[in-house]
């Protein structure tokens, strides 16, 4: 016969070639063979000199064949596959133990031998065996028709393993290649995250020798499409504001004035450029500012929001910025223009809390799990018309202009979930998503969501 036909341990037709890569498969047939011819033979290759009891023929007879009953039964119990054993080496072992059980007379249903098969597989097989359970009847059944089903996905599993090792690779190969770049461009990419995609901002700006500023925009700032400007490279100005979005995530101070330069990709000029780069220099200059968060802080929420109406140049459209603290650290914030035009300033201002009012009411649930159950919340706004509207139950002509959806707010302000508090605008945390400020005002917002030197 052709060796080459028979893989190792693997084939469930023929038993494996007597080789030293099959030593288990051959130990535990000869075990097997020996116990059940005679357990005295094998108790004296165990442990040597043996001298069994006298018997009565009979009564030892049946004596070994308890023995050996009680011996396959054991192994049928503590049957388990193993993470690197095959479904035809596995069957294998199982169907010796069916088949010596059977010798003596011991059966076991076919419904239980599914069972013990499901039950005996690996953690990587949860998945098709909670499968099997839910869409086939384990009582009917047979344990061929299960053998194929897992030989199937086994053939999944060896692909979805070598295409893991493959895409693995992959990674090693291009961590390695970006490796070598960075080390050819001498460029230190040392430190954290942040420091990294710092150091890009400023290298994608041209600004690593410049003057750092103290505001990331002007106040007097008002950025349009600027028809008459020149084009200026997509690649190189969409690598910046993907640069300074990564920083957003700890840095609530830029989140407004990048937001707004990225309303621009699509057709941005010479002043949205310009208008990158000094967001670029600001970062230069307050890379020593942190996110607060101190040990011990009581867990309550508060919500604070703003609205800059029609502040958008181009479409005119609204601005609204929320910031969601626990306590006094800030958990999250953004700021976003509002999808539609809107002629009141009452109305930009009540479709702010409505979104913040979403969220808090998620953390408000998220934290039930965790057996903290808070009152209502509070969601400070510097708009009295809005804080009126959230309170007042009727609709009037004045509200006919508000989509139904943003009504939600009143509706849990009613119900007590959240309620709406009186913050005047100089305290409004979330102005600083909004506009751009003047220094003064802006460094003292900052304050706020707990930016701030580590050593303050």
């Amino acid at each position: 016969m052709d060796s080459e036909n028979y893989k190792e341990c693997q084939s469930m037709q023929r038993p494996p070639l007597f080789e030293a890569n099959c030593f288990i498969y051959w130990k535990n047939q000869f075990e097997t063979y020996v116990k059940f011819k005679d357990i005295d033979l094998w108790h004296i290759i165990v442990y040597g000199d043996y001298k069994p009891t006298i018997k009565n023929k009979d009564t030892g007879n049946k004596q070994v064949k308890d023995n050996k009953i009680n011996l396959f039964v054991q192994k049928y119990e503590e049957f388990v596959i193993f993470n690197d054993e095959t479904i035809d080496w596995a069957f294998a072992r199982f169907n010796t133990i069916i088949t010596s059980l059977k010798a003596l007379d011991e059966f076991f249903s076919s419904h239980n031998h599914v069972k013990k098969f499901l039950g005996a597989l690996p953690t990587k097989w949860r998945p098709k065996v909670t499968a099997i359970e839910e869409s086939k009847d384990l009582s009917t059944l047979p344990l061929d028709e299960l053998i194929g089903n897992l030989k199937v996905y086994e053939v999944v599993l060896e692909k979805d393993s070598e295409a893991s090792k493959v895409k693995k690779e992959k990674y090693k190969s291009l961590a390695l290649k970006a490796k070598k770049v960075s080390s050819d461009e001498k460029e230190s990419c040392s430190g954290s995250d942040e420091e990294y995609a710092t150091a890009e901002v400023l290298k994608k700006s041209g600004q690593k020798e410049s003057k750092p500023i103290k505001t990331p925009m002007s106040s007097e700032t008002k950025l349009t499409r600027d028809e008459d400007g020149d084009s200026v490279d997509n690649t190189k100005y969409r690598g910046m504001i993907g640069s300074l979005f990564y920083l957003t995530a700890s840095r609530p101070n830029i989140m407004f004035s990048v937001c707004l330069c990225a309303r621009f990709q699509e057709d941005h000029k010479p002043s949205h450029l310009e208008a990158v780069k000094r967001i670029s220099r600001y970062v230069k200059g307050t890379t020593h500012l942190e996110l607060w968060y101190p040990k011990g802080t009581r867990v309550e929420t508060i919500v604070y929001v703003d609205s800059d109406h029609a502040g958008d140049y181009v479409d005119h459209k609204s601005t609204s910025g929320v910031c969601t603290f626990m306590g006094c650290c800030l958990t999250s914030w953004f700021s976003k223009k509002q999808t539609a035009l809107t002629m009141f300033t009452t109305k930009a201002e009540y479709v702010s809390p409505e979104k913040a009012s979403k969220q808090a009411l998620w953390i408000k649930q998220a934290l039930v799990d965790y057996d903290i159950k808070l009152d209502d919340i509070p969601v400070f706004c510097d708009n009295k018309g809005a804080i009126d509207l959230s309170k007042n139950p009727v609709l009037h002509s004045r509200t006919k202009h508000i989509e139904i959806q943003h009504h939600f707010l009143r509706n849990n302000v009613q119900k007590g979930n959240i309620s709406i508090v009186t913050v005047s605008s100089e305290d409004n945390i979330a102005d600083i998503l909004t506009k751009p400020l003047k220094r003064e005002p802006f460094n003292l917002l900052r304050l706020g969501p707990g930016l701030m030197e580590p050593n303050t």
